[in-house]
């Protein structure tokens, strides 16, 4: 089986059995931009327009997406934001106004003015593209929709790819701490290098305690390293508006380097968002880890970014997980609850009983 894969599937069959999926939750990331120009009556009009059409079309809940869109049209039609001429302003105000007639954490606005979305499948794939738009404005990046972070890869670069630390612990124990799951078309050779280093301990924990999001590929593959046996599923989701339904594979090859079916870990906190939770919620599922720390934020419900016009991106929910019953609202629940400060000395001690079960766990 491969990797992962795509397929339509009937419409009517699959909105009946599914529920919600993902990418980052709200806007943790903010892309360097000049200083905005004021929105006038018809940006605005526009640019409310723009995202009623978007949610009534794709937003993973046809109802709630009607919701969305017969309130923004009527927000426009009033000039409900007449006062709020900042365009940074106006997602942040917009994205809580949409937020209380749906909650959903992924339903939120940024303003991006130097990024353009377009259409196309593909999530987690990279496409870039400068482009000088008309009137001689400057360079605009131009990225498929399914690229959900603003930054460029040179920024993202000096973020170490996400692996923030890398060490062996006492006991021979392995830790990476993550500050986001960047997607591996970015980060592999990082991910590579700091799996490696743990390929000889006799445990690992991930810590996305402080991990707003990413991209689900990053989990595919972290996990896809402690999986033993032919491939597995690992998560599976259904986008109504593209009729299309993905799913995310275990890749054997990955546990043959050595951390196959080593015991894993993964830390967690209330901070932890969006792929961090999809991290916790397959890993525990799939009895591949035990989850360790707080319940996660609860941003269950994958999707990706458009533009709406005057330089703002509306991160629509598009999918329904299929592989259980999600965590959008209630978040992962972990297997050892424990506040987030002390998640990593329990998991320790955890790990160090497990692989030396005559050693006192520490409480």
């Amino acid at each position: 089986m491969p990797p992962s894969r795509r397929s339509r599937l009937p419409r009517t069959r699959l909105l009946a059995a599914a529920l919600p999926l993902l990418l980052p939750a709200a806007p943790a990331l903010h892309a360097q931009a000049p200083a905005p120009t004021p929105l006038t009556a018809a940006a605005r009009r526009q640019a409310l327009d723009s995202a009623a059409v978007l949610l009534s079309a794709r937003y993973l809940d046809p109802a709630a997406g009607r919701r969305l869109a017969d309130s923004l049209r009527a927000w426009a039609r009033r000039d409900a934001f007449a006062t709020v001429a900042d365009p940074a302003r106006l997602a942040d105000t917009l994205g809580r106004a949409l937020r209380t007639v749906v909650a959903d954490k992924h339903l939120y606005l940024r303003h991006v003015p130097n990024v353009e979305y377009v259409g196309g499948a593909g999530a987690g794939r990279i496409v870039d593209a400068r482009v000088a738009p008309a009137g001689g404005a400057g360079p605009v990046m131009v990225r498929r929709s399914g690229r959900v972070d603003p930054r460029d890869s040179a920024t993202i670069a000096r973020t170490n790819f996400g692996f923030a630390k890398v060490e062996r612990l006492e006991g021979n124990v392995g830790y990476v701490k993550l500050d986001l799951l960047v997607p591996p078309d970015y980060a592999r050779a990082t991910a590579d290098a700091a799996l490696a280093f743990l390929r000889h301990t006799e445990a690992v924990i991930l810590d996305v305690r402080d991990v707003p999001g990413g991209a689900p590929q990053m989990m595919q593959y972290l996990l896809s390293h402690f999986v033993t046996g032919p491939a597995t599923l690992l998560h599976a989701s259904f986008a109504r508006a593209d009729n299309v339904a993905d799913s995310l594979w275990s890749v054997p090859a990955l546990a043959e380097r050595g951390l196959g079916g080593k015991p894993l870990y993964i830390l967690t906190s209330a901070r932890s968002a969006s792929a961090a939770e999809m991290l916790a919620y397959v890993g525990q599922r799939s009895r591949v880890a035990t989850v360790v720390g707080e319940t996660t934020s609860g941003a269950g419900n994958g999707g990706r970014p458009h533009t709406i016009g005057a330089g703002l991106q509306l991160f629509v929910p598009e999918r329904q997980i299929l592989t259980g019953p999600g965590w959008e609202q209630t978040g992962v629940v972990p297997d050892v609850a424990v506040p987030a400060a002390d998640a990593l000395t329990r998991a320790l001690a955890l790990a160090r009983q497990r692989v030396a079960p005559g050693t006192s766990a520490v409480r």
